[in-house]
């Protein structure tokens, strides 16, 4: 794959150096609700050991600033059973709402489905409004909702499964 680069960042391979960084986004409380993956435990030793399964793959990327400050990452993971599938997350430090994780991701999905990939699939608790219209906005279809899947202090959520179709992103003909 390429360097991925556009006008205001670039995406780099995580290292086990970012683990400090990578940890401090996703111990934030607005991450921490967000994410679907919030009743694990976060810890720089326990970020460590996962960024050594990706380190220096194109499967898990650090987004930067043109003047290197990391501001966010975005990662996948393929579905072994069903090849050319992935499972998309990602998430920003403090620079929400600038346009940096559709810029990143755009780019990205432009190499992985010239990679191969068919299918990125995602899922979204149905009150992170942000990320459903980032999701949107990239192509992304509400293909589910997985109802009162989530519990946390204010309640019962659902989850909605979306999913990207390549054909969908590069105006093919499914």
């Amino acid at each position: 794959m390429r360097k991925i680069t556009t006008e205001r960042l670039y995406l780099r391979p995580v290292f086990i150096e970012d683990a400090e960084i990578i940890t401090s986004w996703k111990t934030k409380p607005l991450m921490r609700k967000m994410s679907t993956g919030q009743h694990t435990e976060i810890t720089v030793e326990s970020q460590k050991k996962d960024i050594q399964k990706y380190e220096g793959s194109q499967d898990y990327l650090v987004i930067c600033l043109k003047d290197h400050t990391p501001i966010g990452y975005c990662r996948i993971d393929w579905l072994n059973d069903n090849p050319g599938m992935v499972w998309l997350r990602f998430g920003l430090g403090e620079h929400r709402g600038e346009g940096y994780m559709y810029e990143a991701l755009k780019d990205w999905f432009r190499d992985l489905f010239a990679y191969g990939v068919v299918r990125i699939d995602a899922e979204v608790y149905s009150f992170n409004k942000e990320s459903i219209g980032l999701l949107e906005k990239l192509g992304f279809v509400i293909e589910g909702r997985r109802r009162k899947a989530h519990y946390d202090d204010e309640g019962y959520h659902d989850v909605l499964v979306m999913g990207l179709l390549k054909c969908d992103f590069t105006g093919e003909r499914c």
